[in-house]
């Protein structure tokens, strides 16, 4: 392996023109400029070690004297195991970045630190998941039965770890990759329903850990990004937040720096939000404008916060021009303009804001149009109706936010990590099926879950798509 200088990580149409390329996402503003496709960039590390075996073996035939050809020569292929590449999967597309302020910093980040570790039930899990994303984008029966055979082992080692080490870092991380492997691996049986019984048992974990797992790194991480997928499961099992949860998310502020406290203070809208959704289907509310008046002081407080938001969290609006294929559900931008995070933990927290503001509108629209229809309510009929088309054209606003924040997630086919793809599923899904969402931008979501599943191997992405496809959505209340 020779060293060859330093290359440049510009498109390859900058590189040919000899200009300074600033290689934006999902397209750098030259080609943007000219309406031309950008090819992506290039992995410099790649590029500096260039490999000159052939070189180097005619030059050392030249030197060496002639010898004899043998009869026949033997072919040694070195095969990789199936294990390695699922693993070397896993870090590029699920862990990405160990560094905190990294675009690249997936949600199992967590698993650098844990590298070291040799707990079988987290060697398994890790295997079992990145076989299974492996086996979906290769579609191989015989990768699937490995990735299923690496799950089982790790529910048996999962479960002898919860006998003996059961607050032990890794037999959380464990847990959280076998809810993970259900999102891989989901079948169309049940969208969520597997996945959810994995996060139920990390709940019991989490609290079992208590206070003391957020006074180290990995612990509070761990704790931030499973405390989400938490609220989310609760959000769709329709069940009230836990007080220990509050109060652990609560002490967790104090663990984070100041101007990173702002997804823990956003659980707790997130928690409001759920636990409205969860008294709608544990009663049935006679006064509608009740509920309609709560959900809009909700809202109204989300929208407060995301105001006091500081220069941490803000994000770029970039313009594109004109597309000559405005209308295909393959193009790399929906409408005019996308948006440019500092990080994916940006992109995340603004991303969620909007999931939790979609479910809000759901519920408001739901409601008002309910309503306005019924006879009982004939005195407040103009009222509902005039609620129910403002509260569509908002999740219509909410839904086009999250087609904006998809670009720099997913860019051009060489240039896709998938390390931001994961977060982007729920909100691109209940942005799919919002009340106002035309036929045009409904397809482009489900060409974005599909990529999504296509290039990480994410099976519940795929089943997503085709249930908007199909005209389904998420069931937020009881009719």
């Amino acid at each position: 392996m020779v060293y060859r200088g330093k290359p440049s990580p510009g498109c390859a149409s900058c590189r040919a023109r000899r200009i300074k390329c600033d290689q934006r996402r999902p397209s750098c503003s030259q080609c943007l400029r000219v309406g031309r496709q950008c090819t992506g960039y290039r992995d410099l590390n790649a590029l500096r070690l260039h490999d000159q075996s052939d070189e180097v073996a005619s030059k050392s035939i030249q030197r060496a004297p002639p010898s004899p050809t043998p009869a026949s020569l033997t072919l040694i292929r070195m095969a990789v195991p199936a294990t390695d590449r699922a693993l070397a999967f896993m870090f590029r597309h699920y862990v990405g970045d160990a560094q905190a302020d990294s675009t690249t910093r997936g949600q199992l980040r967590f698993l650098h630190a844990l590298s070291m570790e040799s707990a079988p039930a987290l060697t398994a899990s890790v295997h079992a998941v990145g076989l299974a994303a492996l086996a979906n984008i290769h579609r191989s029966p015989r990768l699937m039965l490995e990735a299923r055979t690496e799950y089982g082992h790790a529910l048996r080692a999962t479960s002898a770890a919860l006998r003996d080490a059961c607050t032990a870092d890794s037999t959380l991380a464990a847990v959280a990759l076998l809810s993970m492997y259900e999102i891989v691996n989901c079948g169309d049986s049940s969208l969520i329903g597997k996945w959810s019984k994995h996060i139920q048992g990390a709940m019991k974990l989490v609290r079992l850990r208590g206070s003391k797992q957020l006074e180290n790194p990995i612990g509070l991480e761990m704790f931030t990004v499973l405390r989400m997928q938490m609220a989310l499961d609760s959000i769709y099992r329709k069940a009230y937040t836990p007080a220990w949860l509050l109060q652990l998310s609560q002490e967790a502020l104090m663990h984070h720096a100041p101007a990173e406290r702002a997804l823990d203070i956003f659980f707790v809208y997130v928690a409001r939000v759920g636990d409205f959704c969860a008294s709608l289907h544990s009663t049935q509310p006679d006064q509608p404008h009740q509920v309609i008046s709560e959900a809009l002081d909700l809202d109204t407080a989300l929208v407060n916060w995301a105001m006091t938001l500081g220069s941490r969290w803000t994000y770029t609006v970039v313009r594109t021009p004109p597309s000559s294929d405005m209308s295909s559900a393959h193009r790399p931008v929906y409408g005019a303009t996308y948006h440019v995070y500092p990080d994916s933990v940006a992109a995340l927290l603004w991303n969620f804001s909007r999931f939790v503001r979609l479910i809000i509108h759901a519920v408001i629209h739901g409601f008002s149009t309910k309503f306005a229809q019924a006879p009982a309510h004939a005195a407040r009929r103009t009222e509902y109706a005039t609620l129910a088309r403002q509260s569509a054209r908002i999740q219509t606003q909410l839904a086009e936010e999250v087609c904006a924040s998809v670009p720099p997630h997913l860019g051009p086919e060489d240039g896709f990590s998938g390390t931001g793809a994961l977060r982007l599923i729920w909100p691109l899904f209940l942005a799919g099926g919002a009340d106002g969402v035309g036929a045009e931008m409904k397809a482009w979501i489900i060409g974005c879950l599909e990529r999504i599943g296509g290039a990480v191997g994410i099976h519940q992405a795929v089943l997503m798509a085709g249930l908007l496809r199909r005209g389904g959505h998420l069931e937020l209340w009881d009719d």
